[in-house]
C-alpha cells in the first residue's frame, strides 16, 4: 500500500487487472501540506459506499455525465497541482469533486444522504474563511465527516477558526485535538470571525491533525 498522494487507475483490460493503485508523489514530497480530520459522527452509515455506488451507476444520469465530462481532465489537473505544489489548484479540484459526489447521491434515486447539518456548516465555515483566498479545502467522503486540506502558513488560523465556531463541550482539550493544551491556548486571538455563521459546541466528537504519510509497514511491538 503506497503512502503520499496516489490515484486510482481505471485500467483498460476486461478482467481489471490493470486498475491499480498508483503513486502520485510520496509522503515527502509536500511538506507543508497539512491535514484536519472532523469527526462529526462515528456511527456506522445506513447505506454502505459499496451499496451506494451500486444505486448511483443504475439510477443517476449526472454519475454518467461525470465519467464522461469531468473525471479525466480533473484527474490530470489535480496530479498537476500536487506536482508543483498548487495549493489553490488542489483545493479548489477538491472541494469540487466531493460537491459533485454528494450531488450524485441526491440524483440518485432513491436519493442517498451522508453529510448532515453540521457538514454542511463546515462547508459554510470553510467558504467563508477562503472569501479573499483560497487557504482551505473540504472533502467529504461518503459519510458526514470532514477532510480539510491546508498549509502550515494558514493552519494556525484554520484550527483556532475552527475551535472558536466548534468548541468542545468541556474544558479537555487534549481529549477533542491531538495537540498540548498550551499549543491550543497560544491560538486565542487569531481566529476569523464571519457574520450570520453561530459557533455551535458539541457538533464535533473530536478533531485529529495529521498530514500525508507513508503507507502500511510491519512494526515491532
Amino acid at each position: 500500500m503506497y503512502g503520499g498522494f496516489v490515484k486510482w487507475q481505471k485500467g483498460e483490460l476486461s478482467d481489471g487487472t490493470d486498475s491499480i493503485a498508483v503513486q502520485v508523489a510520496s509522503e515527502n514530497h509536500w511538506h507543508g501540506l497539512r491535514v484536519l480530520i472532523l469527526v462529526v459522527s462515528s456511527q456506522e452509515k445506513s447505506i454502505s459506499s459499496t451499496e451506494g455506488m451500486r444505486r448511483s451507476v443504475k439510477s443517476s444520469p449526472f454519475l454518467q455525465y461525470r465519467v464522461e465530462q469531468c473525471v479525466d481532465e480533473r484527474l490530470k489537473l489535480m496530479e498537476e497541482a500536487i506536482q508543483s505544489q498548487n495549493f489553490e489548484l488542489f483545493a479548489e479540484i477538491t472541494m469540487k469533486e466531493s460537491n459533485q459526489l454528494h450531488a450524485v447521491c441526491q440524483d440518485t434515486y432513491p436519493p442517498i444522504i451522508y453529510m448532515n447539518s453540521i457538514s454542511h456548516e463546515i462547508v459554510q465555515l470553510i467558504t467563508a474563511f477562503n472569501d479573499q483566498k483560497i487557504k482551505a479545502a473540504y472533502t467529504f467522503d461518503a459519510g458526514p465527516n470532514a477532510v480539510l486540506f491546508t498549509l502550515e502558513e494558514y493552519y494556525d488560523e484554520l484550527l483556532a477558526t475552527l475551535l472558536n465556531y466548534f468548541p468542545p463541550t468541556n474544558s479537555n482539550l487534549e481529549n477533542y485535538i491531538n495537540h498540548t493544551s498550551s499549543y491550543i491556548h497560544s491560538l486565542t486571538g487569531k481566529e476569523k470571525m464571519f457574520d450570520g455563521i453561530q459557533p455551535h459546541s458539541s457538533a464535533l466528537i473530536k478533531i485529529i491533525s495529521t498530514k500525508p504519510g507513508p503507507g502500511a509497514h510491519l512494526v515491532s511491538n
